[in-house]
C-alpha cells in the first residue's frame, strides 16, 4: 500500500511541474536520445517529445516502479529497462541527454557521486546530465526556503539520505568531468530545482 502511494506522488510531483521542465531542460539541437533514471510514469520524457519529436527515450527505473506507472508512458518511441541505476550498465557516448528526477535524495554522497561518473560516460560529447530535485536550504541564496526544509526532514527521515544542497550536487558533475550550467528554479514547485551540466 506505501509503495503505491509513493508512485502516485512521484507522478504528482512530475504533473505539477513538466511543463515548465520542458521549456527549462537542457537538449541539444541533435538529440536523438534519452535516458530518464528513475521516471516510470514517462511524464517528463513525454512532455520533451511534445518539443522534440525526433527524440527517442529509454527510462531505468525499478521492476516495480515499472509495473506500477508505465501504463502512464506507453509509446512506441519510449523503452522500458527494469533495473538500479547504481548496477545497471549504461553504456558509453550512447545518450544526448540523461535525466535523474527526485532520485538524489535516496542514495548518499558517494553513490551519487559514482552515478554521475557512469552517467559522464554514458553521455555524448555536447550531452547533458540533469538533476531535477529538491533541494537542502543550507546554502544561503538557495531560494528552497519552507518546501526545501520540509523535503529534507522528510526524506531523512524515510529515505537513505535526505535532500543536497546545489553545491553538493553540482560537485558530483564537476568530479565526474561535466561543466555545470545555470541553475533554473520552478515557478510552480519553489524549493524545486533543474541543475544540469555538459560533457564537453
Amino acid at each position: 500500500e506505501e509503495w503505491g502511494l509513493y508512485q502516485k506522488a512521484m507522478r504528482a510531483v512530475a504533473v505539477s511541474e513538466v511543463k515548465e521542465f520542458s521549456r527549462k531542460c537542457p537538449v541539444p539541437g541533435t538529440a536523438r536520445r534519452m535516458l530518464d533514471i528513475g521516471g516510470a510514469h514517462g511524464l517528463h520524457v513525454k512532455a520533451l517529445r511534445e518539443r522534440y519529436p525526433g527524440l527517442r527515450a529509454e527510462i531505468l527505473d525499478l521492476p516495480g516502479a515499472l509495473e506500477a506507472q508505465q501504463r502512464y508512458a506507453e509509446d512506441d518511441n519510449i523503452t522500458f529497462i527494469p533495473g538500479d541505476v547504481r548496477e545497471t550498465d549504461l553504456g558509453i557516448d550512447r545518450y544526448d541527454l540523461v535525466l535523474m528526477s527526485s532520485l538524489a535524495h535516496h542514495f548518499s554522497s558517494e553513490e551519487n557521486r559514482q552515478i554521475a561518473v557512469r552517467v559522464a560516460l554514458a553521455l555524448k560529447p555536447g550531452g547533458f546530465y540533469v538533476i531535477n530535485e529538491f533541494i537542502n536550504p543550507e546554502a544561503t541564496g538557495s531560494g528552497a526556503g519552507l518546501v526545501g526544509s520540509s523535503s529534507s526532514l522528510f526524506f531523512g527521515l524515510t529515505s537513505a539520505s535526505g535532500t543536497w544542497t546545489i553545491g553538493e550536487t553540482q560537485e558530483w558533475q564537476k568530479a565526474a568531468g561535466l561543466k555545470p550550467l545555470k541553475v533554473k528554479g520552478y515557478r510552480a514547485i519553489p524549493g524545486r530545482f533543474l541543475i544540469a551540466a555538459r560533457k564537453d
